[in-house]
């Protein structure tokens, strides 16, 4: 018998169980090492078409891009009294982003709205900043 023959190592065959060992364990640990959040959601109502005027028309604020509201036709408001102090909660709201707001000024100015107690709130098209009035 040749020499060559029998000195051939013998192949090893991968075990079933080990590579399901494996696979479990690294289940486990993305099971545990994830991390689920709740997404927040905003009720925004969609304009109506009606045949009726509306009896007052929505006030509208412009979002700016550091995150400062302002009525359209007014000043900026400094703080949470002063929109409180000159818009009615129970009146509808039309927010208009400015061109460079980002997603997540938008999304704070909405939790901040809703926080003040504005329900009736819609999304308008993003507006230019107004002009300086002389």
């Amino acid at each position: 018998m040749p020499a060559t023959l029998a000195a051939k190592p013998r192949r090893r065959t991968l075990g079933l169980t080990a590579l399901i060992d494996v696979v479990f364990i690294l289940l486990m640990f993305f099971m545990l090492t994830s991390s689920f959040t709740r997404e927040r959601q905003f009720d925004l109502s969609a304009p109506v078409a009606s045949a009726a005027a509306p009896a007052t028309a929505p006030r509208q604020l412009l979002l700016g891009a550091d995150g400062a509201l302002q009525p359209v036709d007014g000043e900026i408001f400094p703080d949470d009294a002063a929109i409180r102090a000159n818009l009615a909660a129970d009146k509808p709201l039309i927010l208009r982003p400015a061109p460079d707001a980002s997603v997540q000024t938008l999304v704070s100015a909405l939790a901040r709205l809703k926080a003040l107690g504005f329900d009736r709130l819609s999304l308008g098209n993003p507006l230019a900043p107004p002009e300086p009035r002389p």
